[in-house]
């Protein structure tokens, strides 16, 4: 009988651990599947002010998306890892690499610490002018396979993808 209490609190021990207790560098694939846009061309994103269009996610979304993963808000403990002290919402396939204003492209990122926000920004921006660099050099074929092959990359690990686009944490992207 105590053998099968302490299964049963196991399980229930698993089944309501936040999301991102596992690793926080990485969001969780069933929550976060990632979600490109079909209606945006690499011309678009290569002429858009990201700096100007980048918008906040909503407070209702940030609200449903830390819900989703357990968590109370960006002040919540599992935000205090690998040096961060907050988490911030953020999307999985960047806006300016094509990615979707939705849910299951949003989730809760540490916003500091070697693979926090800033490094995966950095990696955002590094692949977005190497985007655009191919549009003006090999045209909008040739874009777009690369588009799609980095929104591929920082679905399946994007740390993985920073490590073949910019190398070492600390290296500039390069061109």
């Amino acid at each position: 009988m105590i053998k099968h209490i302490s299964q049963s609190v196991i399980a229930l021990l698993v089944i309501t651990a936040p999301a991102l207790s596992a690793n926080a560098s990485y969001p969780d694939l069933s929550l976060t599947p990632g979600k490109a846009r079909s209606d945006v061309t690499v011309e678009q994103l290569c002429s858009t002010n990201w700096s100007a269009n980048d918008h906040p996610v909503s407070l209702a979304m940030r609200r449903d998306v830390f819900a989703e993963y357990h968590l109370t808000g960006n002040n919540d403990p599992v935000c205090h890892n690998q040096g961060s002290k907050k988490c911030k919402i953020d999307r999985l396939i960047a806006g300016k690499l094509g990615g979707e204003d939705v849910e299951v492209n949003l989730w809760p990122q540490l916003e500091a610490g070697t693979w926090g926000a800033p490094a995966k920004a950095k990696l955002e921006d590094c692949m977005h002018a190497r985007v655009c660099k191919k549009l003006a050099e090999q045209g909008a074929d040739a874009a777009t396979q690369l588009l799609h092959l980095y929104q591929h990359d920082l679905v399946a690990d994007w740390i993985a993808a920073f490590h073949n686009v910019i190398g070492e944490p600390t290296a500039t992207c390069g061109g």
